[in-house]
């Protein structure tokens, strides 16, 4: 199976594949959100905020989350609801 946005399923499971946030944001979205969520339940995936954040905020974490994400980098320079959002969760 091939998914344009996902590369080539059935990669090896150890492998990482990188989410920049507004694909990431796409893919989450109702629509896009069942492949996403298959690709995640078989290899390890990771969003990134985008680079175009240079006061260092965070996007929500949570849509991430949601579709199985298992890494969702934040930037720790600012606690906001989305770095306490992962404090609360994973402390």
């Amino acid at each position: 199976k091939k998914s344009k946005a996902l590369g080539t399923f059935g990669e090896a499971a150890f492998a990482t594949t990188s989410f920049a946030e507004p694909l990431a944001d796409a893919l989450a979205r109702a629509g896009a959100g069942a492949p996403w969520m298959a690709h995640n339940n078989h290899q390890l995936s990771r969003t990134y905020p985008k680079a175009s954040r240079v006061d260092s905020s965070n996007p929500a974490p949570t849509p991430y989350w949601d579709a199985g994400v298992q890494l969702v980098a934040l930037n720790y320079q600012t606690c906001d609801e989305a770095l306490q959002l992962s404090r609360g969760r994973f402390r």
